[in-house]
């Protein structure tokens, strides 16, 4: 009786392995493999810098796109262009070298996705 014992409780505890390991990968919250990714990003000249721009990659509702310029702090917004003037101060302005360079990722649920290709245009002088 005691291998039969021995048996059933180690099946038992297969089990229970078996679906937290299941139920574990769900967990109700966003698995970064949920949140979409920004594809290509085009750069357009403008007359005074700079026009990033990407197609939706399927935002929903609550989502938003934080866009990262040449490393610094990220802007959060839902708009799929991103501008860079030339000779202006502040986060959107052009850097030292005379070019930006853009990083978008997608946020869900307070989850950051994974973030595009970088994206670099030279800012008219």
């Amino acid at each position: 009786h005691r291998v039969a014992f021995a048996a059933a409780a180690a099946g038992a505890i297969a089990a229970s392995v078996g679906v937290g390991v299941l139920l574990g990968g769900s967990g109700g919250g966003t698995a970064t493999r949920d949140i979409p990714v920004v594809g290509e990003i085009q750069a357009s000249a403008a007359a005074d810098g700079v026009l990033f721009s990407w197609s939706d990659p399927g935002l929903g509702a609550d989502d938003a796109y934080q866009v990262v310029r040449d490393g610094g702090l990220p802007s959060t917004q839902r708009d799929t262009t991103f501008r860079v003037t030339s000779g202006s101060g502040g986060t959107a302005g052009a850097g030292a070298d005379g070019r930006a360079c853009i990083r978008v990722t997608v946020t869900r649920d307070g989850i950051a996705g994974d973030a595009s290709t970088e994206k670099c245009a030279e800012l008219p002088r």
